[in-house]
């Protein structure tokens, strides 16, 4: 057997000088939630054709990421000298760090179908060894700039 329950609502008005209501602003959700943790990159020490080596480095967007675009603009944040960079699909760019680096790091901007035209940028951490012949692997890591 089921039962029927009706309820009346009785509603008052507020009395007083005023009503205020406060509500915190929540933000909106990342736009390319991860979307720096997704990318793929390599880096390795190749021949810069006039007798010394530079690194080159490729950060790829995942496979299932179409919307995904790399800008051409990298910035060095060390000093070390970006000698190219190209963008699109995925970045690629050839770094020339000074001979006594151990590191150095470069700011990068990617976009995606849903940021709404602002870019997120990531920074990529190159950490180098005393072993700079071409071929050589470099260890590369990418992280979501502040």
């Amino acid at each position: 057997m089921t039962a029927l329950v009706t309820a009346a609502v009785v509603t008052s008005p507020v009395v007083g000088t005023g009503c205020f209501t406060a509500v915190d602003p929540i933000p909106p959700p990342a736009s390319c939630p991860n979307l720096i943790a997704s990318l793929v990159v390599t880096a390795q020490w190749v021949s810069d054709g006039a007798g010394g080596t530079v690194v080159q480095v490729r950060i790829d967007r995942p496979a299932n990421r179409s919307d995904v675009t790399f800008q051409a603009n990298v910035t060095a944040l060390a000093g070390e000298t970006v000698v190219s960079s190209q963008g699109g699909t995925s970045l690629v760019l050839t770094v020339a760090p000074a001979p006594a680096s151990t590191s150095t790091s470069l700011s990068f901007e990617v976009d995606c179908q849903g940021d709404k035209g602002t870019p997120t940028t990531g920074t990529l951490d190159l950490t180098l060894t005393s072993n700079r012949a071409a071929g050589t692997m470099v260890m590369a890591t990418l992280s979501e700039a502040p």
